[in-house]
């Protein structure tokens, strides 16, 4: 999923950096049925299935569905990675018959991903099908139109193969272009079987002749169409996002590969079909014939309607937002995107907790330690073991742009109104340079913070009550920032949590 940034964004590369420094950033996530509690020989077998580093995390409120957070030792964004491990612990919950399910980021990508390959299936077969039936319909050959989907089918093949030589998987956008191709293969076969019915037609020649003649007629336009279109999806490999690169590369390469098999085979399967059927009456011959003498007489007419279409087809065309929300891209009706909305809900934690690293870690403490937060924002917490990291859980929902920049835009004006000291706010550069310290990563994943202590010491969490213990005992506190929470030193560790 990461290949719609690209290994090289620099947010992707940060984001990694802070994973392997912390666990939970992208957790697999258990949600029971309210009052249901997994027992700890379940828990136990879920932490030791392979691929699981560590169970993290539990929130366990009255009244509210318990959820459990698994950190895992593989690449979340992979699916063929998560698999294994969503299969078993899915098995280890149907043993315990457990009503639970699984969320956080590999759940969603897992489900997600499967969703695509059958989408992407359906998709294939679908267009064949139709495309197959216009044809036999319009040409009254079936024969033929499955005969044509050979070339087609070849060239996408070999499209492909070029394409997995310079790049190693295809992604999102590169794997939409198998269905899109088979339009644009089946119009070099329509083109090819047009001119060598005219030539048989209008030049009285034997089939045979007139595959050769129509060949000879077709190649240089279907050549400069097959180039034009390569040329336009070359032109997105010049794109930042890596997806745009391999819809690029995937297009132009699986367009030659069309256009090469198309003119390469298209003669032979031609050369086998009946000439009585190539000969054949087809349909709507007689209506577009009435329609070519139609638009003859009132050409001018029918040109000044097709300005004024095109003109209003502008205006609408102008209204639209490029990509408003980010959860359009992914496939809907998904349980575990579901199941996360149900954990926000219950619990008040975002599914998709904005990260917020700061330079100077006492800054992300000055920002811990405020009573009063803007209404955007529902929580706010620390990450272990990488200071100066936050994440902030906000109200609305930061996959849509506009709400994420305006919750931006309140977070930039509440930390500079935070700064206490006076040689940071003197000037505006001093502010700025505080504000340059910070660096947002816009990749929304699902992490949750345990609430459920087991140590037999408490205290209250406040920032006067945080500070005294970490003057007691001369070690860094952090503390959740959430009323009701509590400071405790974790058993063997000498952390403070």
């Amino acid at each position: 999923m990461y290949g719609l940034l690209g290994q090289n964004d620099a947010a992707v590369q940060k984001f990694e950096h802070l994973s392997e420094r912390t666990p939970g950033l992208e957790e697999l996530l258990i949600i029971c049925d309210r009052e249901f509690i997994l027992d700890r020989h379940t828990l136990g077998q879920i932490a030791q299935i392979d691929g699981v580093k560590a169970h993290t995390r539990s929130y366990l409120q009255s009244g509210k569905s318990p959820v459990y957070g698994f950190s895992l030792a593989v690449d979340v964004a992979d699916w063929h990675e998560t698999q294994p491990i969503i299969h078993s612990t899915n098995n280890v919950l149907q043993g315990a018959a457990a009503p639970c399910g699984l969320t956080g980021t590999p759940a969603v990508v897992f489900e997600m991903q499967s969703r695509v390959d059958k989408d992407l299936r359906v998709a294939i077969a679908l267009a064949v099908v139709l495309v197959s039936l216009l044809f036999a319909f319009v040409y009254r050959i079936g024969l033929l139109a499955l005969l044509m989907m050979i070339p087609v089918g070849l060239g996408i093949v070999w499209g492909l193969a070029a394409y997995s030589l310079i790049r190693t998987e295809l992604t999102l956008l590169a794997a939409t272009v198998p269905t899109l191709l088979i339009g644009i293969g089946i119009d070099h076969c329509v083109h090819m079987i047009q001119s060598c019915r005219y030539a048989m037609a209008h030049d009285q020649i034997p089939r045979n002749q007139a595959v050769i003649v129509a060949w000879k007629r077709m190649l240089r336009p279907v050549t400069l169409a097959s180039l034009t279109t390569a040329i336009t999806f070359l032109a997105l490999t010049r794109a930042n996002l890596s997806g745009f690169v391999d819809l690029g590369w995937s297009g132009a390469l699986v367009t030659l590969g069309v256009y090469i098999a198309c003119m390469a085979l298209l003669p032979i399967v031609l050369l086998y079909c009946p000439e009585r059927l190539l000969a054949r009456n087809v349909a709507f011959d007689a209506p577009m014939r009435h329609l070519a003498l139609h638009i003859e007489r009132r050409g001018v007419l029918l040109s000044s309607l097709a300005v004024i279409l095109a003109l209003l087809a502008s205006l609408s065309a102008s209204q639209l937002e490029l990509l408003s929300d980010n959860q359009k891209l992914e496939t809907g009706g998904l349980l575990s995107r579901d199941l996360q909305a149900r954990v926000a809900e219950e619990h008040g934690l975002s599914t998709s907790p904005l990260l917020l690293l700061f330079s100077d870690p006492d800054d992300s403490t000055e920002l811990l330690a405020a009573t009063e937060r803007p209404a955007e924002i529902n929580s706010l917490m620390a990450v272990a073991d990488v200071d100066g990291l936050l994440q902030v859980h906000t109200v609305a929902n930061p996959f849509v742009r506009a709400e994420y920049n305006r919750t931006i835009q309140v977070l930039d004006e509440w930390i500079a109104s935070r700064s206490q000291l006076p040689h940071r706010c003197a000037a505006q550069q001093g502010r700025d340079d505080r504000l340059a310290n910070r660096r947002y990563l816009n990749i929304p994943r699902a992490c949750y913070r345990n609430t459920q202590f087991a140590a037999p010491m408490h205290y209250p969490c406040s920032p006067v009550a945080g500070a005294r213990l970490a003057r007691r005992a001369h070690e860094p506190v952090r503390h959740s920032g959430l009323r009701g929470h509590y400071c405790h030193r974790t058993a063997g560790t000498g952390h403070w949590r």
